[in-house]
């Protein structure tokens, strides 16, 4: 019922308006005619709503695609009373973005823009001139230069952690995450610390109105489509609530100010550059008086409402395209994922400053960027003064829509193959598209725009998008579940300033490269890999299993079970742990050193700042160290009395077995790693039988290691139990 009042009202609006605009309409027409303009053409017109209604049951970026195959790529609409040119080609956004970027310099200002740009004070939406010239000036230089974006890795670093931290909990309890959440409060969260500092005391309220700023400007809100009626903006409250919302916001970024002029009074900046946080460079630019023009604490909090609204929504929304593209695409998934675990195997996890050698996984969010830019209509412009666009007049005050979502999926640009196709590949070497980049030169790609109203902010996104998407692909495999098919992955785009995904991105994480120095992934992953390959070592050995089996069942025959207490007396079943972590030692390079001053090596030098891989793995195989037949094969009696490697042991005194490391970074969680594997496996020993299903010779069981800082099997430990010993209760 209250939707039926709410048509109603509506209905009864649009008749009042039809009315006063017919009126408009023909005064306008009687006063002055069309003259000798030769306009873009369009398709047709109604009253009040102009082309709105072609826009109707489809995304605005999409609709307009299907018109301008019928009208051309430039093409002319009226969004409400508002004149709108929508460009489709490359060559149209080259004459708008370059050829006549200074007469498409300037933004169209709507009612809630204005509200929440504190009047074009921001950079996004300041008139072309010296206010927008100097604000950009400080913005390129300063405040979103490439040193500055540098300045705040360790803050993304500490971000991605957390993440990781989260996602590898789910992983642990079997849930799936959904991923959306997860990656704005990274973005958010960072964008926060860089911006404000590490305290930020309102943060869940500000970054909740900010998610509501952005709703109300991405929608076409009657207030913007027909901005010379009053009724327009009286409809649908939007104007109430989008003043509320700066309100809140505008209030919270003046205390946030205020505590930063305090603590810099009183002598707690001054920390140097590479401490700053945004506000303090902005107070800083402030105080030094560097601009030809006043700037006051209101310029100030439109600019930080730029680096959040800007950065942090379109940051989020890419990351989320990029690992639902390459979940719908194995093989792309698979590629990544790949590259990223070979390069940092030897550091046991992502850092910045190694991203440049992901050569494919740069390619991976080109391809992205262009299937799902964030902003798939840029962010309008307006036409400053009447000039030409492939032949067609556009008047002065014409608003001028890019679609470059469209461009990024025309055939005619994007040859080898269907452009709607998530290809990597198209840019590597040797492909048509290998040299297109998204700096603002290549018309067919612009996610970032062109020319002097080009994104400023490019560095920061990418730098959003990198380090978090190779760190969630090294430590991570991932699944949808229950999809059997990942081409029926729903790619579906959702409405608003920034294009989501329509459906929530949820998926199943898979732990296989734990975080360093994190207990609960390094003791989970090392204790099951050691689990499954002292299971598969004694299928492949029957004897060592005979042996092992018949040793748990006459300890604990007469209890029924296996209890920890009693674990001490199996013996031969120590000697299997002992045998297994010598051929398969979970982490087969240990965690990386580093050498904190020069030193020898075996009379080498060794300089400051080198990294030490010690690889234990080749240790534990090299028949110098392990005499008495194959030191490849798996015989735990090697470790028996009278065997020269009786007294060897793992707890870091005997260097030929380093399973856990030795000396002062030894890993300290031994106790509890062994733990997680006597128990479990006595158990699987004590009541059951194992074999594999199809195999004739167990010497030929597949012992085939996968890549990881872990080393597992390659292939999944699939065998079938016979229960011999009923479990007490059961």
């Amino acid at each position: 019922m209250a939707d039926l009042h709410t048509y109603l009202y509506l209905g009864l609006a649009l008749v009042s308006l039809l009315a006063v605009q017919l009126a408009r309409r023909r005064r306008s027409s009687a006063a002055h005619g069309s003259g000798a303009l030769r306009l873009p053409p369009g398709p047709w017109q109604l009253p009040v709503i102009g082309s709105l209604h072609h826009l109707a049951g489809k995304l605005p970026h999409q609709a307009m695609r299907d018109l301008a195959r019928r009208h051309g790529p430039v093409m002319m609409l009226r969004l409400g009373e508002v004149p709108t040119l929508v460009v489709s080609s490359r060559e149209a956004a080259r004459e708008v973005t370059k050829t006549h970027d200074v007469s498409f310099a300037t933004r169209p200002l709507s009612a809630t823009t204005r509200v929440f740009s504190n009047g074009g004070r921001d950079i996004v939406f300041a008139p072309y001139g010296d206010y927008w010239r100097q604000l950009r000036k400080i913005t390129v230089t300063e405040l979103l230069s490439a040193r500055r974006v540098a300045s705040f890795r360790a803050i993304r670093e500490e971000e991605v952690a957390a993440m990781l931290r989260a996602v590898a909990a789910s992983a642990a309890a079997g849930r799936a995450v959904e991923m959306r959440p997860l990656l704005s409060a990274f973005v958010s969260d960072s964008t926060v610390r860089a911006v404000m500092g590490d305290r930020f005391p309102h943060r869940d309220v500000f970054l909740r109105e900010l998610d509501r700023s952005i709703e109300l400007v991405a929608g076409f809100n009657p207030a913007d489509l027909w901005p010379s009626s009053r009724l327009a903006g009286c409809l649908t409250g939007t104007m109430r609530q989008a003043k509320k919302c700066w309100d809140t916001m505008s209030s919270i970024l003046e205390s946030t100010i205020q505590e930063h002029l305090q603590k810099n009074g009183s002598g707690g900046g001054g920390a140097g550059a590479t401490d700053e946080d945004l506000i303090d460079v902005l107070l800083r630019i402030q105080k030094e008086g560097r601009l030809q023009f006043p700037f006051d604490m209101d310029d100030i909090k439109s600019v930080i409402q730029d680096v959040f609204g800007a950065g942090s929504e379109t940051s989020a929304t890419t990351l989320g395209w990029a690992i639902a593209e390459l979940i719908r695409n194995p093989a792309a998934m698979k590629k990544a994922t790949a590259e990223v675990r070979q390069a940092f195997a030897a550091a046991g996890a992502v850092s910045e400053g190694a991203l440049g050698e992901l050569r494919y996984l740069h390619l991976v969010i080109r391809e992205t960027l262009r299937l799902h830019p964030p902003a798939p209509l840029l962010v309008p412009r307006e036409c400053r003064e009447p000039c030409k666009v492939l032949g067609y007049d556009v008047p002065r005050g014409t608003q001028v829509l890019v679609n470059i979502w469209a461009i990024g999926r025309d055939p005619r640009y994007w040859p080898g193959g269907s452009p709607e196709e998530f290809r990597p590949e198209r840019f590597g070497d040797g492909e048509p598209a290998a040299v297109r980049d998204f700096k603002g030169t290549d018309y067919e790609l612009l996610p970032f725009g062109a020319g002097r109203r080009m994104c400023p902010g490019m560095a920061l996104g990418l730098a959003n998008v990198e380090l978090p998407l190779a760190s969630l692909l090294f430590h991570f495999d991932w699944e949808v579940p229950g999809l059997a098919d990942p081409a029926e992955f729903d790619m579906t785009e959702a409405f608003g300033i920034t294009v989501r995904r329509e459906a929530n991105l949820v998926i199943r994480p898979i732990l296989r490269v734990p975080m360093p120095g994190d207990v609960f992934g390094a003791g989970s992953e090392t204790s099951a890999t050691t689990l499954g390959w002292a299971i598969a070592e004694l299928i492949r050995n029957p004897a060592a299993m005979k042996k092992a089996t018949a040793e748990v069942r006459q300890a604990f025959a007469a209890a029924g079970a296996v209890s920890e207490g009693a674990l001490g007396e199996l013996r031969y079943l120590h000697l299997v742990i002992r045998e297994t972590l010598r051929l398969h030692p979970p982490a087969p390079l240990l965690v990386p050193r580093e050498c904190r001053e020069p030193c020898k090596v075996l009379g080498y030098d060794v300089p400051r700042g080198t990294q030490v891989l010690v690889n234990i793995w080749a240790i534990g195989r090299d028949p110098r160290y392990w005499p008495g037949g194959s030191p490849e094969e798996f015989r735990p009696e090697r470790f028996g009395d009278g065997e020269p490697a009786a007294v060897r042991d793992f707890k870091g005194t005997d260097y030929e077995l380093l399973p856990f490391g030795a000396g002062r970074r030894m890993c300290p969680g031994m106790a509890l790693g062994l733990a997680n594997v006597e128990l479990p496996l006595a158990s699987l020993l004590f009541h059951f039988d194992w074999e594999v299903p199809g195999l004739a010779d167990p010497a030929e069981f597949d012992m085939t290691e996968a890549f990881g800082i872990t080393v597992r099997r390659e292939a999944n430990l699939v065998i079938r139990p016979i229960l011999r010993v009923p479990m007490p209760g059961v």
